[in-house]
């Protein structure tokens, strides 16, 4: 974090923090959650969906089956 000059006490970032990033990098990638979820330590899906922060990306699939009904 020093070498990207990401200032870590300015932005509250603990390791902590990476969970969510882990978890959302890994659910996009199509990683089934259950085994997230145990590699993470949550208990449920409602535990996890709070830790995922979907990006643009993640939709792309969906949107092209709707821009394909529209054609």
């Amino acid at each position: 974090m020093a070498k990207a000059k990401f200032n870590r006490e300015a932005r509250n970032i603990r390791p902590h923090s990476f969970r969510h990033t882990l978890n959302s990098i890994l659910r996009e990638k199509g990683y089934d959650p259950a085994r997230i979820r145990a590699a993470l330590g949550w208990s449920s899906e409602d535990v996890q969906d709070g830790y995922t922060h979907w990006t643009g990306g993640a939709f792309d699939g969906q949107r092209e089956i709707v821009d394909a009904v529209f054609k």
